[in-house]
């Protein structure tokens, strides 16, 4: 850690309020999920990235990466620096499949959720912000050339989320295609997911993605987002996220990074050079490139040793360095990232087992410490006795216990006993012992002459009768004894007897004849069945009987209308007669009588808001016959060279009549005159031929005429 650190503390959070009053916000939000930042390329550099110096030698960029050192990253690549065992899914725009940084490390696996397709080729980059992304966690370090990534040995899952199909596409990430997303890391053996992106609007879907993640231990780093304000933002502020806000070079917090109680750590997130597309580099701002930071820092810790998730989640927070208030606190959560710290630093997981009766997330401490905050289970109808060591229960675990490695504590739990006590009147008639929260399983059978026990009662007066409730409590119950004789009634529809009489305890009884219930103007009625049951009849019991009610359909009649028309005809719904006032109707559907077919009109005819009948009127709308006819008017077609001659007119049955003539009264010759109507889709031609003749064709001459096809006048 850089040992100037503390005095450039309070220097750097005044010039950020400074700069915070006299900048403006670097902010790319929409409706959608989008980018959490925007990005800033360094055009002067990015050009010398394109266009390298004559001797060949790439730009190396290293000297540039300031945030390097504040997190602490040289040391910690003294001790690890990545494996291929841990994979590391970036849930973005894609990737530079050909960009020099990432050859060999893109996984197979890699995945477009929009196309659905599977492979390196289909995650292709056109935005920039994947890879820039990408860049962070994973660019080659040994390549002496451009930057250096955090960890670039562990493999890249990349997942392309967005909807963007080139580069003039408006860019979206659709809610469902972040979900399938994580979910698609999560089963493809993704060990840290990197989100860097959100929305300041919950989304369900990427909670329950999320919420898999979490059950299936993966960890997700989520930007915290670029607003500059302290309001929610997600998938940051979900609880199982880690959460990273960003600060400029002097460790103040950045113009634009968001705030709150959902941070949990900062990392460098002004002036970040990465990779950019093209083969190129480039410098970026924005939560989106402080993110892969702790993503990146987090590979090395799997890489370095065998963690839990949840030792992982706790020591990228606790190892942090603290800025701002002293601990915790809203503007840098538990501070800046340390690398080196994460990685040297011991962390044990406790785990409890409390044979599945109460649900208690392990918890991660450092190594070598006592835990007193260990929750004490509350659970129905036990006694809680204690945490032990074994699952034996012979060695309690006391709150001065140094946990040195993995530990499961057992919860021992005893069962409450309660005393059910029975009686006849005021005689005791026996006791048992139940457990809390079970039923009694065996009653006492007490017996009387002439009577049948008829159940037990919480009280003397046989009120509050007992229905093998579960047992919760010290009771006493009261046994209820019936005559061998019962009397039975039986109502008729207007609630008069029907048919009253007196039956052994116990027995059925079924009438062989049933009452009726008069017909009215819009129901009959049918008998249906008894409200009680009519066997083992233990009490003296009235049956009030239970009708259908049938609805007469002769109270509705379709009203006479058009059901067939020709297509373009209007049509009007007569509707239906109802024979009452006390019924309705509501329509559904629609005739549309541009478009041939059949169509249902459907009447529902309600009776006090219940709808008791239904009926419908179908409509065909049909194409009708269309013979169109062209009428010329009577005209001379045969003329001498010179002649004036004017076209004859024609009418039709249907539409307008187009005329094409192109007859030259000047040249001799065979002409033609076309009529044509168009209506409703159809076409007819009428053809009139037209003959010039030479001026010296003697009129007495003999001609020969022919009829030509088509000339119907000649």
């Amino acid at each position: 850690m850089n040992k100037n650190k503390n005095k450039k503390l309070l220097l750097g959070f005044i010039f950020g309020l400074l700069v915070f009053f006299f900048s403006f916000g670097l902010i790319n939000t929409s409706a959608n999920i989008d980018y959490s930042s925007t990005t800033y390329l360094n055009q002067n550099k990015v050009t010398n990235r394109l266009n390298p110096p004559l001797n060949n030698q790439r730009p190396d960029y290293i000297g540039e990466q300031y945030y390097l050192e504040h997190i602490n990253i040289f040391d910690a690549w003294n001790l690890e620096t990545g494996t291929e065992d841990v994979t590391v899914a970036i849930v973005d725009t894609g990737i530079d499949t050909d960009h020099e940084e990432f050859v060999g490390r893109i996984s197979e696996l890699s995945y477009n959720v929009v196309t659905e397709e599977v492979g390196i080729e289909a995650v292709e980059d056109i935005r920039g912000h994947g890879t820039q992304v990408a860049g962070i966690i994973g660019a080659n370090r040994n390549n002496d050339l451009g930057i250096k990534g955090m960890t670039d040995n562990v493999e890249l899952l990349i997942i392309k989320a967005d909807n963007d199909i080139d580069e003039n596409t408006e860019h979206t990430y659709f809610n469902t295609n972040i979900a399938n997303g994580i979910t698609y890391a999560v089963d493809n053996g993704a060990d840290i997911i990197n989100l860097s992106l959100g929305s300041i609007s919950l989304s369900p879907q990427i909670q329950e993605a999320v919420d898999y993640a979490y059950e299936n231990k993966v960890i997700i780093v989520a930007s915290a987002g670029n607003d500059g304000n302290d309001k929610d933002y997600f998938p940051a502020s979900f609880e199982t996220t880690i959460a990273v806000g960003s600060i400029q070079e002097d460790y103040s917090l950045s113009i634009f990074s968001n705030f709150g109680d959902y941070v949990d750590v900062v990392a460098p997130g002004s002036g970040i050079w990465t990779t950019t597309l093209n083969n190129s580099y480039g410098s970026v701002n924005g939560t989106s490139f402080s993110a892969p930071q702790v993503a990146g820092a987090l590979a090395l810790l799997l890489s370095y040793k065998d963690v839990s998730y949840y030792e992982a989640y706790r020591a990228i927070k606790e190892t942090a360095f603290d800025l701002g208030d002293e601990g915790r606190d809203d503007i840098y959560g538990y501070g800046i990232i340390d690398t080196f710290s994460l990685l040297n630093e011991n962390y044990i997981t406790i785990s409890f087992d409390t044979n599945e009766s109460f649900d208690i997330e392990p918890v991660a401490i450092k190594s070598n410490q006592k835990y007193e905050d260990i929750i004490t289970p509350d659970i129905d109808h036990y006694t809680f006795k204690g945490w032990y060591l074994d699952e034996n229960y012979t060695t309690p675990f006391t709150e001065d216990y140094i946990f040195t490695t993995d530990t499961t504590l057992f919860a021992k739990f005893e069962a409450i006993y309660y005393n059910v006590s029975f009686y006849d009147g005021l005689n005791l008639i026996d006791t048992v012992e139940v457990t809390s929260g079970e039923r009694i399983s065996d009653y006492p059978t007490p017996e009387k002459e002439g009577k049948e026990l008829n159940g037990w009662y919480y009280s003397f007066k046989l009120i509050n009768e007992f229905r093998n409730d579960i047992i919760t409590s010290n009771i006493k119950l009261y046994a209820k004894f019936t005559v061998t004789e019962v009397k039975v009634t039986f109502l008729d529809a207007f609630g008069d007897i029907f048919y009253e009489t007196y039956i052994e305890y116990g027995s059925n009884l079924f009438l062989d004849e049933n009452p009726t219930k008069p017909t009215t103007d819009l129901f009959r009625y049918e008998f249906d069945s008894w409200d009680k049951k009519q066997t083992g009849i233990t009490r003296d019991t009235i049956y009030t009987p239970e009708f259908k009610r049938i609805f007469i359909t002769d109270n509705v009649s379709l009203n006479p209308g058009i059901d067939t028309i020709y297509i373009n005809e209007d049509w009007y719904d007569s509707g239906v007669s109802l024979a009452s006032d006390l019924l309705s109707v509501e329509i559904n559907g629609q005739v549309n009588p541009d478009q041939i077919g059949n169509y249902n009109i459907y009447y529902k005819i309600y009776y006090e808001n219940d709808i008791i009948y239904q009926t419908k009127r179908i409509v065909n709308v049909v194409n009708r016959y269309i013979d169109i006819q062209i009428e010329i008017e009577p005209a001379v077609t045969t003329i001498i060279l010179g002649t004036d001659f004017s076209t004859p007119q024609a009418s039709s049955n249907f539409g307008e009549v187009e005329i094409d003539s192109n007859v030259n009264s000047q040249v001799p010759g065979k002409y033609s005159i076309t009529y044509r109507v168009e209506y409703e889709g159809k076409t007819t031609e009428k053809i009139l031929y037209v003959y010039v003749l030479e001026d010296n064709i003697l009129l007495f001459d003999e001609i020969d005429w022919y009829i030509e096809s088509g000339d119907e006048d000649e």
